[in-house]
């Protein structure tokens, strides 16, 4: 186990972290519009990338030197080169049909990086729609999208943990709401 203490973890800059991402490669924290990567094991400060977005609401590493990030403020999924320190590329979810959708943000991200070379993000629009794409970590590119809920006629809110279950290869998704007559999700 490691010894986790605030002191240790939080950046000089930006006491508060919004999200944050372990993996054998580093540990990723987020706070503000910054990127901190450690060093998983010393939990010493290896970099960190300032980028455009103004929060970071969701963050995950997926490959040597890469972290995908979501902003609940601006739309798209982007990847940053922590170890160039600069914006590597964007995803937008796009449909010609229904151009509300570019405007998607991201609520929660996963990867399939024991296996596969997929990550899961999950979008979710002002409006209520939402759906989770799977994108490719070389391209860059949207490969499929599952489980859209279109408009007012979602349900729920778009998912806001994503987990990986690399054994039964399976995708595990939850979300809670909360309103006048309690919680659903």
């Amino acid at each position: 186990a490691l010894p986790i203490c605030s002191s240790c973890l939080s950046h000089p800059s930006d006491p508060f972290i919004s999200s944050l991402s372990f993996s054998s490669d580093c540990l990723l924290l987020a706070h503000n519009g910054l990127i901190s990567s450690y060093h998983p094991s010393t939990l010493s400060l290896s970099s960190t990338t300032r980028t455009h977005l103004d929060n970071i609401s969701s963050i995950r590493n997926v490959s040597d030197g890469v972290a995908a990030v979501g902003s609940d403020s601006f739309p798209g999924l982007h990847f940053y080169s922590t170890s160039a320190r600069k914006h590597a590329g964007s995803t937008l979810w796009v449909d010609p049909t229904d151009p509300r959708t570019n405007k998607a943000r991201v609520a929660a991200i996963a990867d399939d990086s024991e296996i596969g070379n997929s990550i899961f993000a999950s979008f979710e629009c002002w409006h209520g729609e939402n759906a989770v794409l799977v994108v490719d970590k070389e391209t860059m590119k949207v490969v499929s999208e599952i489980g859209r809920q279109t408009g007012n006629a979602a349900k729920s809110a778009a998912i806001r943990k994503l987990t990986w279950v690399p054994a039964v290869g399976l995708l595990v998704g939850s979300s809670v709401r909360s309103g006048t007559l309690g919680y659903s999700g």
